[in-house]
């Protein structure tokens, strides 16, 4: 349990230790920045901190109590003013990720919704043309493993050794086993050379009866994120040599709405 909640009975009680360096209004635009508030809102990161301090304490606690969460909130803060700042903050995200950074981005975000959401819409990512997508996709042949060889945006779609095994549970249904690894550069810098970042999720898609060219990964507690993937072309015939899927992709959740990016299924891995 945090430590704040250990110092009288399992309660709050006494003050904790952490919470008098961060009263002031200058540090609570520092922990504002420390959890990638959008540009927008830059300039409100004062009043963020402010209410992450009030609104979102137990979490907070849980967080600066846990190794992984006060690393993220560190490696954000090295992101502030940076000319790549959405993308350094996106590449934490990839690092430092557990059950305590999950409940505090739940608070800040969607709870308490200390941080304003970033939407991009439809700017960056449009919705494709329908005539520009394949008429039908046969979901039962899109299973076992695939591998991504090719992709767009290089905050979600370029990573080291993408696998991800796909089933079947049903007619239109697919579930996706996510797997993917960053670069650990600060263990790679001491010789490491093969230090990595594990990361895995599962994804689970429904193809819609009316737009067979399209699977929606709806109804997600977690940011209440959704994910459309776009069939741009395909071939599954056999051939682990030839076969593909080109997937176009756009996304919104509570932080961010409006993200997207493209990649190609291969059978075969290369590299």
């Amino acid at each position: 349990p945090p430590a704040a909640q250990q110092q009288r009975g399992g309660g709050w009680g006494a003050e904790p230790a952490w919470a008098s360096s961060l009263r002031s209004a200058g540090a609570a635009a520092a922990l504002a920045a420390a959890i990638a508030v959008p540009p927008a809102g830059a300039a409100d990161m004062a009043k963020v901190g402010v209410c992450l301090l009030q609104d979102c304490k137990l979490e907070l606690a849980g967080c600066l109590a846990d190794a992984t969460c006060t690393e993220s909130l560190l490696c954000l803060q090295t992101c502030q003013g940076r000319e790549d700042e959405s993308d350094c903050q996106v590449q934490c995200g990839d690092q430092f990720n557990d059950d305590a950074v999950q409940r505090f981005n739940t608070c800040a975000v969607t709870e308490e919704k200390c941080v304003p959401q970033q939407q991009d819409g439809e700017s960056i990512y449009p919705l494709p043309d329908e005539a520009a997508l394949v008429p039908e996709f046969p979901t039962d042949l899109f299973v076992g493993d695939w591998w991504i060889t090719a992709g767009q945006n290089k905050l979600f779609d370029i990573f080291d050794c993408q696998l991800h095994t796909f089933s079947a549970p049903g007619p239109g249904q697919i579930s996706g086993d996510i797997r993917w690894r960053v670069q650990d550069k600060v263990q790679q810098s001491l010789g490491r050379k093969g230090a990595f970042f594990e990361n895995e999720v599962t994804q689970d898609f429904v193809q819609r009866p009316d737009k067979p060219f399209l699977l929606e990964n709806h109804d997600n507690e977690y940011l209440h994120y959704t994910d459309d993937w776009y069939i741009v072309d395909y071939d599954i015939s056999g051939n682990d040599d030839t076969d593909f899927v080109l997937i176009y992709y756009r996304g919104s959740n509570d932080a961010w709405d409006g993200y997207g990016g493209a990649g190609g299924y291969t059978r075969a891995r290369r590299g």
